[in-house]
């Protein structure tokens, strides 16, 4: 009977740069005989007794299962770029030795994923194991409002970074970091709170794709401009406005028109001539809709010509006979109002930037107002060289080309709700109010496609995102940038694991000397030689010469840098020269904790505290 290897045990995560000692386990069978072979991307192969890896062909050959387990150990190099090995184990057959069943596990994009399927049905089962380069871990800090938009108190801030040379797939114990925050220097800072784990932010960039519609999504609910045309529209998709129209649209804004009104002259009881107060030219275009008594309502009826017969400009013709009364008011709505045009093109031929072009052949009269209003969508496709991979529900927008901001990914579900009545046997009635999903849409959607896989992890995922609430159509083709924070955000974008321990943050507070003495007669005003670092009614000010037992005095003046005057709420009498130090505020804040990783597999990354969370600068 054939002795069985039962399993080949042996850590297949990455290696670090400097190399790793990784034992194995051979389980089978007593008296099961294999051979192990490891072999580098030089075609080196490693040598069980020298333990390096050569030129010449060396294995562990026929080597004996006893005691239902064989151990040993291979001692893999420091490299200098990155390494694969491919670890090939053998069931000697000749030797009346098989491997157990096969069970195969495959990749997302169909791939056999070598890694974790176990057992073979040939006589060899293979093994891959990577090495890479270290990775470099940046911390920093960061304020999203001043990095990606250019606003608040924190633009200007400086920050010194600290660096943590990690290996891949190592752990690493408690490493101590420091990050200094300069702000500008008019600024101060104050502190809000002490930082947490979840202060901490990483980011995944996206190039996003078009909105796409929901079942039952009304899109057209985005912001609305409108102008008006100048020259009537018989025929063609080129309209000419009063404005220039990059002020009042943009490419694929839905158009709309205003309604307008006007009186019969005269009773119509059959036929399709209607006789108007006004010139109907200034009143509708064909195609119109129009309304005005109970058959007009009721029917889509149209407008098919102005002055059909060439002597009266008051006079139309509708696309059907409807008897209307003398007097009455009418209502006509453009076509516009039926169906979706879009604005395709602005200043289509490069002559007029008051000329866009529509999407559809509608008829517009002289005067018409037009309303233009942007899509919003919930649900959005991305670019093709973009990745869903590191997307996690819960992330939000911070930044576009566009500045868009606010959007966070979620799942979106469209229900609805009715109420049933029960008759119970006791002739009682109850009400029953049940709830009916009619579309649910998950936050990110992979659709089918299938990931993009290298050395084993998903590096590139098509799909789409959907968010929590509508955003606006500006969105298509911008650079996007999705916050998250803590270490499962961390996980999930750098594939690695933290823990921070001891984190806090402290200012470093601000010192200057006096340049004026006031010691004979005690004055509100302190002349020093900076004043920066304060905050009005904030700092407070200790010293030489600040009377023994007293409250610091609150410097009442408002934020200045350079030389020049503090007010303080209590007069001091200092002498000049004296050196004073504010508490309270500072430019200078200093982030210090410790940081371990556990299993880090990524190339090198920053992470950055987010400076809004637990800093104010004023």
């Amino acid at each position: 009977m054939a002795k069985i290897i039962k399993s080949f045990k042996i850590d297949l995560s990455s290696i670090a740069a400097a190399g790793a000692i990784r034992s194995f386990s051979i389980t089978g069978d007593n008296g099961a005989i294999f051979s192990l072979e490891v072999k580098n991307e030089l075609n080196e192969y490693y040598n069980f007794t020298t333990n390096t890896f050569a030129a010449t062909h060396k294995r562990l050959k026929n080597k004996r299962v006893d005691g239902g387990v064989y151990t040993g150990s291979i001692t893999f190099p420091a490299v200098g770029d990155p390494d694969q090995y491919d670890i090939y184990l053998y069931a000697e057959s000749m030797h009346d030795t098989v491997h157990a069943k096969y069970s195969e596990v495959r990749f997302g994009d169909g791939s056999i994923d070598i890694n974790s399927s176990t057992g073979s049905n040939s006589n060899l089962l293979k093994k891959v194991i990577y090495q890479y380069d270290d990775a470099v871990v940046t911390l920093s800090a960061i304020s999203p409002s001043a990095s990606h938009h250019g606003t608040g108190n924190f633009v200007s801030m400086v920050v010194s970074t600290d660096t943590i040379t990690v290996g891949r797939g190592n752990t690493v114990g408690k490493t101590a970091f420091s990050i200094g925050i300069t702000a500008a220097a008019t600024k101060a800072l104050q502190i809000t709170k002490q930082p947490t784990t979840n202060d901490l932010a990483t980011y995944a960039a996206v190039t996003m794709g078009n909105g796409v519609k929901i079942a039952g999504e009304d899109i057209w609910t985005g912001a609305a401009s409108s102008d008006t045309v100048d020259g009537a529209i018989t025929d063609g998709i080129k309209v000419v406005m009063d404005a220039n129209v990059a002020t009042n649209m943009t490419v694929g804004d839905r158009i709309t028109a205003t309604a307008t009104t006007d009186t019969v002259d005269g009773a119509v009881t059959s036929g399709v001539l209607v006789v108007m107060d006004t010139t109907v030219s200034h009143k509708m275009a064909i195609g119109d809709r129009v309304t005005g008594n109970h058959d007009l309502d009721t029917r889509i009826v149209t407008v098919t010509a102005l002055n059909p017969e060439g002597d009266d400009e008051k006079e139309f013709r509708l696309s059907e006979a409807i008897a209307i009364a003398d007097g009455i008011t009418l209502t006509f709505s453009s076509e516009l109002n039926r169906k979706e045009v879009t604005v395709v093109a602005l200043d289509p031929d490069e002559d007029n930037v008051k000329e866009f072009s529509m999407s559809d052949t509608v008829a517009l009269h002289d005067g018409m107002t037009l309303t233009f209003t942007s899509a919003k969508y919930y649900r959005w496709s991305i670019d093709s060289g973009s990745s869903i991979h590191t997307l996690l529900p819960g992330m939000a927008i911070v930044d576009t080309d566009d500045a868009i901001t606010g959007g966070t990914i979620g799942g979106y579900t469209d229900t609805t709700t009715y109420t049933t009545e029960i008759n119970n046997e006791d002739g009682s009635i109850e009400e029953v109010t049940n709830t009916v999903t009619n579309v649910s849409i998950p936050a990110l959607d992979p659709l089918g496609y299938k990931p993009t896989i290298t050395n084993g992890l998903v590096t590139k995922q098509l799909g789409y995102i959907t968010f929590n609430g509508q955003i606006e159509n500006a969105l298509a083709g911008q650079d996007t940038y999705f916050y998250a924070y803590g270490p499962d955000a961390i996980k999930a974008i750098h594939n690695t694991e933290i823990k921070l321990t001891d984190l806090k943050v402290e200012l470093t507070a601000p010192t200057t000397t006096t340049t004026a003495d006031t010691s004979g007669s005690a004055s509100a005003t302190v002349t020093v030689a900076d004043r920066e670092g304060t905050v009005q009614n904030v700092s407070t000010v200790s010293g030489i010469g600040i009377a023994s037992g007293a409250v610091n005095p609150t410097i009442t003046s408002a934020t200045a840098d350079g030389p020049g005057n503090w007010t303080v709420d209590v007069a001091q009498a200092l002498e000049s020269g004296v050196t004073l130090t504010v508490e309270g505020s500072s430019r200078e804040a200093t982030i210090t904790g410790n940081i371990e990783f556990v299993n880090v597999d990524d190339t090198s990354f920053t992470l950055r505290f987010d400076v809004e969370n637990f800093l104010t600068a004023t």
